[in-house]
C-alpha cells in the first residue's frame, strides 16, 4: 500500500526510537528518592515473655538419590588439513582499472510494516516476521545497516529498506534488477553493495552503479557473497570469476590465472597478518601469504564436502563454517574440528562474534548457536527462533543479531536479552533459596523436588517416604545452616523440619494443618533458628527448646507475611501493614516520624552499616541512610511500586524484580544512577522473574519455574 513519504529526518527519529524503546534496555532519568522523615522504632508496650512450644518428634529415613549435571557441549576433534603447495613466492592478481556508470531509481513503494513478533515457547528476546505477519517477501537472505540506521534487507522478490514501521521496497518498477540469493555490505562512503547470482552493483544516493571491466561483465558475473576489510576495501566470492577486490577504481581478480585451483569461490577472508583465506566449492580453501599459495581442506573423510562458506578470526586462530563439515578452527599449534550434534555434518553458512568471548554461529537446517570455551546454547523454533535455518548474520550498531532465513523471514536476537536457561542440574526444580555450607557445596531449596545438596557437579535429592509410600518433604520452602552444619527447613506439610546427615526430624507444633506451613526460616546473631508458619505468629529455637511468639508477646499480629535477617543478623518480620525487628529488649515497631509504618516488606538489603533498602508491597523501594528515610516509588521513576526482591551484584548495582519486570541502579547514600529498566520488550518472561541469585561471577540470575533467567 502506497504512502506518502516521511522525511529522512522523521524516519531517522522514529527509527532511533523504535531501537532504544524496544531492543535494549531502557535508559531512565529517574528522579531522586523522595524524603519521608526520619526513622523512629517504637517499643511495643505490654509485652509478655515467649511461652516454651511443646512439640512432637517424628524421625524419617533418608534415601539419597545422586543426578549429574548434564551440561550441553560442543563435540569436537583434532583434523588434518592435509596442506598442500600451490607455488612459492608472492601472488599476483590480475589487475584492472574500472568505472562506474549509474542511473537514478525511482522512488520505492511503501508498505506499512506490522510489529514484529515473539513466540509463545521463546527463551530468548527475540522478535521474527514472515510473509503470514506482514513481511513482504517468501524469505530473506542478507541485511545491512545505513548510516541512518536503517536495516537493508535483501528478499527473494527484490530489496527493502526497514525502519522499524514501513518497508521500502525497491525492486523492478524502481529499476532495481532481480537479483536471486541476494548478500549486501554498506562501506564507509556509504554505498550500498549488492552481491548476487545477478551481478554485482552498489546504491549510492538513489542512484544504482555497475561496475564498468575489459575483463568481467559485473552485470552478469553470478557472486555468492559480498563484504569489506579493515581497510575498506571491497570483496566478492563469484561462482566463475574467484576472488574480486575493489579498491577505488582498481580492481584485482583471484582466479585460475593466479594459482587458484579453480573460480568458484564462497568465502574470503583477510587475516590480520594479511593473509588472504579463500574458501572453495567441493575442494577446501586456498590460503594467500607472502611467502607462497597453500591448499587446505582439499581431501579427507572427516568432512562430507570440502566447500567452506564462510570465516571469522578472533585470539584463537581462523574459523571456517563448512557445508557437511562442522565447524573450523585454524590455530597456530592445531586445527580442531566441531560438531554441534555430534555428526560433524552441520551446514555453516555465517560466524559472528558474540559476547562474552563467544560465536554466533549459523547452521542451516539445525539452529542459531551461541559457542564460547564453557557454554553452547541452541537456538531454534523449540525456543523462539522463527524456525531452524539460519543462513546469514548481521550486527547492527545496537548489537542486535539479526538473523536471515532462506526459507521463510527473517528474526532479530535483542541486545542485552535476559534469556531462560535449565539449571545445569535436571533433577533442580522451582529454587526458592540456596544455601552455600563450609565444604564449598550448596544446599538447594528447591520446591517440590525435596532438599538437595549440589557439589562438584552432583546433585544429592534427600528423599523419603512415610508408611503410605507418599513422600512428606517434597516441598521445603525455607532453610537455614545451624552451627554444626546441618540445616533447618521450613516446609509444605511437615512444617519445622531438621535434617542432620542421615535423616529427617519433623517437629509437629498443631494440629491444624495450615499452621504447619513455613514459609520462612532464618538464623540471628546468637545462632536461635527462626520459622515463620502460617497464622501461628513465630517460632524461635535456642537448640534446646522452641518458644512461641505472639500478638501477645508483641508482635502486631499473628500473620507474619514476611521473615528477614539484616547484615548483623537482626531479625526482622514484616506484616500486611507494619514492620517490626525483635530485639534483645522486645520488640519494636517502625514508624517514620510519628507515623506508624503502614506496608509490607517483601524483602531487605544492607549496604555498609548506615544503609538499608526495603522492597515494599505498594510504596516501591525505601531507603534507609544515617535514620533518614526515602521513597524511590512509581512517582520517582519506577514501574511499579510492588517490589518483589531486592539483591545487589558483584558491582555494586542494585537489582530489584516487581509485576512489571526487571530494574537496576546504583544508589550512593539516597542518589540513584543509571537506572536501566527491562520489561516485556525484552521478553513477556521477564515479568515473572522469582528469586534472586548470584553467579559466581557476580551477575544476578532470576528463578524462573523449574529454570532460570539469566542477563547476558
Amino acid at each position: 500500500m502506497k504512502r506518502v513519504f516521511y522525511s529522512i529526518l522523521m524516519q531517522q527519529k522514529l527509527l532511533i526510537r523504535l531501537f532504544f524503546l524496544i531492543i535494549i534496555p531502557l535508559q531512565v532519568t529517574a528522579q531522586q528518592p523522595f524524603f519521608l522523615g526520619e526513622t523512629k522504632w517504637s517499643r511495643v508496650s505490654n509485652q509478655k515473655p515467649a511461652d516454651p512450644l511443646p512439640v512432637r518428634e517424628q524421625e524419617y529415613p533418608v534415601t539419597k538419590k545422586i543426578t549429574q549435571d548434564s551440561s550441553r557441549n560442543i563435540y569436537q576433534r583434532q583434523i588434518n588439513p592435509n596442506s598442500l603447495l600451490i607455488h612459492n613466492g608472492p601472488t599476483i592478481p590480475v589487475k584492472e582499472t574500472i568505472r562506474f556508470s549509474g542511473k537514478k531509481l525511482t522512488a520505492p513503494e511503501i508498505i506499512d510494516a506490522p510489529p514484529l513478533q515473539r513466540r509463545d515457547n521463546a527463551a530468548f528476546n527475540i522478535s521474527y516476521t514472515d510473509k503470514q505477519h506482514g513481511f513482504p517477501g517468501t524469505h530473506a537472505t542478507g541485511f545491512a545497516e545505513d548510516s541512518n540506521h536503517h536495516i537493508w534487507i535483501g528478499s527473494n522478490n527484490g530489496l527493502y529498506r526497514y525502519d522499524g514501521y514501513h518497508y521500502f521496497w525497491y525492486g523492478p518498477k524502481s529499476g532495481l534488477p532481480s537479483m536471486p540469493n541476494l548478500t549486501m555490505v554498506y562501506d564507509s562512503q556509504q554505498r550500498l553493495w549488492l552481491a548476487s547470482d545477478a551481478g554485482l552493483y552498489y546504491i549510492q544516493h538513489d542512484s544504482i552503479f555497475t561496475l564498468q571491466s575489459k575483463e568481467i561483465d559485473f552485470t552478469k558475473a553470478p557472486c555468492f557473497r559480498v563484504q569489506t576489510d579493515q581497510l575498506n576495501r571491497i570483496w566478492v566470492s563469484t561462482k566463475k570469476n574467484g576472488v574480486i577486490c575493489v579498491e577505488g577504481s582498481q580492481i584485482q581478480i583471484y582466479d585460475k590465472r593466479c594459482g587458484l585451483p579453480i573460480e568458484y569461490t564462497s568465502a574470503v577472508h583477510i587475516a590480520k597478518d594479511g593473509s588472504i583465506y579463500i574458501g572453495l566449492r567441493d575442494i577446501g580453501l586456498v590460503v594467500i601469504s607472502k611467502q607462497n599459495m597453500r591448499w587446505l581442506f582439499s581431501k579427507g573423510k572427516e568432512m562430507g564436502y570440502h566447500s567452506i562458506l564462510c570465516f571469522y578470526e578472533n585470539e584463537e586462530g581462523i574459523w571456517a563454517g563448512s557445508f557437511l563439515g562442522g565447524l573450523l578452527r585454524m590455530g597456530t599449534k592445531d586445527t580442531i574440528q566441531y560438531s554441534i550434534n555430534g555428526n560433524y555434518r552441520e551446514r555453516i553458512f555465517d560466524i559472528k562474534k558474540a559476547p562474552g568471548g563467544g560465536l554466533w554461529i549459523a547452521s542451516y537446517s539445525s539452529a542459531l548457536c551461541y559457542f564460547n570455551k564453557n557454554n553452547l546454547l541452541v537456538i531454534n523454533e523449540t525456543n523462539g527462533l522463527l524456525n531452524r535455518f539460519p543462513y546469514m548474520l548481521f550486527e547492527d550498531s545496537f548489537h542486535n543479531l539479526w538473523i536471515s532465513n532462506p526459507e521463510s523471514g527473517f528474526s532479530r536476537l535483542n541486545e542485552n536479552s535476559i534469556y531462560i536457561q535449565p539449571y545445569p542440574n535436571p533433577a533442580t526444580g522451582f529454587v526458592r533459596r540456596i544455601i552455600p555450607d563450609a565444604e564449598k557445596g550448596n544446599w538447594i531449596i528447591t520446591e517440590g523436588k525435596n532438599l538437595q545438596y549440589q557439589k562438584d557437579k552432583k546433585t544429592f535429592s534427600l528423599v523419603s517416604k512415610d508408611n503410605n509410600k507418599l513422600e512428606p518433604f517434597l516441598y521445603p520452602l525455607n532453610g537455614t545452616l545451624s552451627t554444626d552444619g546441618s540445616i533447618w527447613t521450613g516446609s509444605y506439610g511437615p512444617g519445622i523440619v531438621h535434617y542432620d546427615g542421615t535423616k529427617y526430624t519433623a517437629y509437629l507444633f498443631s494440629a491444624f494443618p495450615d499452621n504447619s506451613i513455613v514459609r520462612f526460616v532464618e538464623k540471628d546473631a546468637a545462632n536461635n533458628i527462626w520459622f515463620c508458619p502460617t497464622d501461628f505468629g513465630l517460632i524461635k529455637y535456642d537448640n534446646r527448646t522452641f518458644f512461641h511468639y505472639t500478638k501477645a508477646t508483641g508482635l502486631l499480629s499473628n500473620t507474619v507475611s514476611t521473615l528477614l535477617v539484616d547484615a548483623n543478623k537482626q531479625i526482622y518480620c514484616s506484616f500486611e501493614n507494619g514492620f517490626q525487628r525483635i530485639t534483645a529488649q522486645g520488640n519494636e515497631t517502625f514508624y517514620i516520624g510519628n507515623k506508624i509504618f503502614n506496608d509490607r516488606i517483601n524483602a531487605m538489603l544492607s549496604i555498609g552499616k548506615e544503609l538499608t533498602l526495603l522492597a515494599s508491597n505498594d510504596n516501591g523501594i525505601i531507603i534507609i541512610n544515617n535514620n533518614k528515610v526515602y521513597r524511590f516509588a512509581k512517582k520517582e521513576g519506577l514501574l511499579s511500586n510492588k517490589i518483589k526482591t531486592i539483591i545487589r551484584d558483584g558491582s555494586g548495582k542494585i537489582w530489584i524484580t516487581h509485576d512489571k519486570g526487571i530494574e537496576s541502579f546504583f544508589v550512593n547514600d539516597s542518589n540513584i544512577t543509571e537506572h536501566e529498566v527491562y520489561n516485556e520488550t525484552h521478553g513477556s518472561y521477564v515479568m515473572e522473574a522469582e528469586n534472586a541469585f548470584l553467579d559466581a561471577s557476580g551477575t544476578p540470575y532470576w528463578s524462573y519455574g523449574n529454570r532460570k533467567l539469566v542477563l547476558n
